[in-house]
């Protein structure tokens, strides 16, 4: 069974207002996964964008290459944007289904919409090795 979530970033592009960029993952989720392998590998405004900017993953990688290639994911989606990080929170559970939401500002954050809690993910206790 998928474990969807978004993974989003905000962007501050001088021809445009601030927003928000944000990817569709249909696998794996979780913070002890797609969490760790954020923290680990995408932890920086740029490198955080960049996946946001890919619009969908099947299964989130920890290499960029694999992120970026088509013959690995099911599906090829524009990534969606939105003002603000409320407007994605509105959508998540009712247009996307999904269970998490991240999102990078100086740090990497997950909303657990079940549990309706918000944690800053550098200081989550990851159960995978």
């Amino acid at each position: 069974m998928a474990t969807r979530s978004l993974i989003c970033a905000k962007f501050n592009n001088p021809e445009f207002e601030p927003g928000v960029a944000m990817a569709y993952c249909h696998y794996d989720g979780y913070p002890d996964y797609n969490g760790k392998i954020l923290v680990e590998n995408y932890n920086s405004l740029e490198d955080a964008f960049a996946l946001a900017n890919i619009g969908y993953f099947s299964s989130l990688s920890e290499n960029m290459e694999d992120n970026l290639n088509p013959e690995k994911h099911a599906n090829e989606c524009e990534p969606d944007f939105f003002n603000s990080m409320a407007e994605v929170f509105e959508e998540a559970e009712s247009d996307y289904g999904v269970e998490y939401v991240y999102y990078f500002d100086q740090y990497w954050y997950v909303w657990d919409i079940r549990a309706d809690r918000v944690s800053v993910l550098e200081t989550y206790d990851f159960k995978v090795n």
